[in-house]
């Protein structure tokens, strides 16, 4: 996430103040792993959104 700051704080009788925000937004994939207490598990596995899924993520993946 980019976080926008509430204020910008600078010297007295400066005109202008710098700032530089990121135009880059990432891609919020999770890993998920489950191991029960028994000591049974599940092969790990990613959760993709679907909104602006790229095929990409899928080359060369177990289905």
């Amino acid at each position: 996430t980019v976080q926008v700051p509430d204020r910008i704080v600078g010297r007295r009788g400066k005109k202008q103040i710098g700032s530089l925000t990121s135009q880059e937004r990432g891609t919020l994939v999770t890993l998920c792993m489950a191991v029960s207490a028994v000591g049974n598990s599940v092969p790990p596995f990613f959760v993709f959104p679907r909104v602006h899924m790229k095929d990409d993520f899928l080359v060369n993946a177990s289905l």
